[in-house]
């Protein structure tokens, strides 16, 4: 079952999320996905972001319309010195349909000044959802599938 199907360039880009422009590198993979409360938003799928998915604190309300102070924490984990919380949350990926991705190890929430322009969503995650990821580099276009 095909879950997502998306290109990406090799040319610098942006997206628009809530009234912001957002700088997106060349062979960025970005794909929408929502948390807990539904809005969709803008994430990078990145294959060397070892953890389920990371997003900036800011973002997590503005974007998402959600409060670390309002999530259940579920643990901490430890980057570049900082304790940075990890929370349960609801995730959606928004493909053709949107498809319902498990993050029993949580979602990381990053402060301010520490995080990339746009959260990622990473290897764990696909993983963990036992999912296919497929990179045609001739189309510039990856693909997600449950199932093989």
């Amino acid at each position: 079952m095909r879950i997502l199907r998306t290109n990406y360039s090799d040319q610098p880009s942006t997206v628009e999320c809530q009234g912001q422009t957002v700088e997106v590198r060349a062979t960025q993979i970005i794909v929408s996905v929502s948390l807990t409360a539904g809005r969709v938003f803008p994430a990078i799928l990145d294959t060397g972001h070892s953890h389920n998915f990371s997003i900036n604190e800011k973002q997590l309300r503005e974007w998402a319309g959600l409060r670390v102070e309002d999530m259940e924490i579920l643990g901490h984990i430890w980057v570049l010195k900082q304790r940075l919380p990890v929370v349960s949350s609801d995730f959606w990926l928004h493909g053709k349909t949107p498809y319902r991705l498990e993050m029993k190890a949580g979602i990381t929430v990053m402060p301010g000044g520490y995080a990339p322009r746009l959260p990622l969503l990473g290897l764990l995650a696909i993983t963990r959802n036992d999912l296919k990821l497929i990179v045609d580099g001739k189309r510039r276009q990856v693909t997600l599938n449950k199932g093989w």
